[in-house]
């Protein structure tokens, strides 16, 4: 018995099995000159150590360098983008950190005090909230979902901390300081129809210096945060709104 089969349902299995084809790919990934998106990204900053050099008038054996390292970190962006072409496009995003369970070694200084060149628990927690101007260059693979990109931006960043300091010590700081920042943008968009993208986005941030200050314990103490160099990596689902 010879089993026969509608051409009909071969030539539906082989584009099922071929996979979408160029044609396919191309309408999911074409048009977006001229085009303005949504972003929403949620991320975490590589681990880092930052040294904060404290001066206190309580005297030398309040005074020195810490090294802080966070135990837990997260930060979440929103953005606004707009290509003016197939490839440039602009960016203004607003971002939210927090930054918990620090690690903090009394590094140098702290003459006389029985803490210097030892580790303690820190408390209290940072916060940050910025805005930033981006310009991002894409390029498009042809008839691919996958589109990689660079960038720069520029923008300010209000970073608040709360009895913020070693577990072991009376001086916790709580203040606010505004700092300036930039950064080195690099990742991939990848279409998930004509109108969505997820996202991956690598950030390397240069940040200006800080300085916060507060009277604890009828202390000034003041706490300097010098410039430095912060990564993260983030993930991000976009969705074009025209």
């Amino acid at each position: 018995m010879r089993l026969s089969v509608p051409s009909g349902v071969c030539v539906s299995l082989a584009v099922i099995f071929a996979g979408p084809t160029a044609a396919d790919e191309a309408r999911v990934t074409e048009g977006w000159a001229g085009k303005t998106y949504f972003e929403a990204r949620v991320g975490f900053p590589f681990p880092e150590i930052l040294p904060m050099k404290i001066t206190n008038t309580a005297g030398a054996a309040a005074s020195g360098t810490q090294k802080i390292r966070f135990g837990s970190s997260v930060f979440t962006g929103l953005m606004i983008g707009h290509y003016l072409t197939e490839r440039f496009r602009i960016e203004w995003e607003v971002s939210y950190g927090t930054a918990h369970d620090a690690d903090v070694r009394f590094a140098s200084g702290f003459a006389g005090n029985p803490l210097a060149g030892t580790r303690q628990s820190g408390g209290g927690y940072a916060r940050s909230l910025g805005t930033m101007f981006n310009m991002l260059y894409d390029f498009p693979i042809e008839d691919s979902r996958l589109r990689p990109f660079v960038g720069v931006g520029a923008g300010v960043t209000r970073i608040t901390v709360s009895s913020f300091g070693p577990h072991a010590s009376p001086y916790r700081i709580t203040d606010s300081a505004l700092g300036y920042t930039g950064c080195l943008l690099a990742g991939f968009n990848y279409a998930i129809t004509k109108r969505t993208e997820l996202t991956l986005r690598y950030t390397g941030v240069i940040r200006s210096k800080t300085t916060f200050a507060d009277t604890v314990a009828g202390q000034r103490v003041r706490a300097v945060s010098p410039s430095g160099f912060g990564q993260g990596l983030s993930f991000g689902f976009r969705i074009r709104l025209n």
